[in-house]
């Protein structure tokens, strides 16, 4: 399984980083998004994004994820990654919270 949840001191965790797990808290974090994802690929055929989620695991609050948004996202890794990769954006919902998962 690539992620767990869990529960920690009475809040739900998504679980931890690690080489092919990165987390960011909004999709404003595109730059550093790109240097994970470029990072991560160095090391690995594969790896998960999250997007809102706090570095510690913990789900960021959010509103409803638009399609628009993830169209932007995936176009943006397409773009700037090279060699090209064609990302799979997905939303998923962690305890009622709504998480972009690239």
């Amino acid at each position: 399984m690539v992620c767990d949840l869990s529960m920690e001191e009475n809040r739900m965790t998504i679980g931890t980083e690690s080489e092919t797990i990165e987390f960011k808290e909004s999709t404003s974090e595109m730059h550093s998004t790109i240097e994970a994802i470029a990072a991560i690929l160095n090391k690995h055929p594969f790896g998960v994004l999250y997007f809102g989620v706090r570095d510690n695991g913990e789900p960021k609050k959010g509103g409803p994820i638009a399609d628009s948004t993830k169209k932007n996202v995936a176009e943006t890794i397409t773009r700037d990654i090279e060699p090209r990769i064609t990302p799979t954006v997905e939303v998923k919902t962690f305890d009622g919270i709504a998480m972009s998962l690239t």
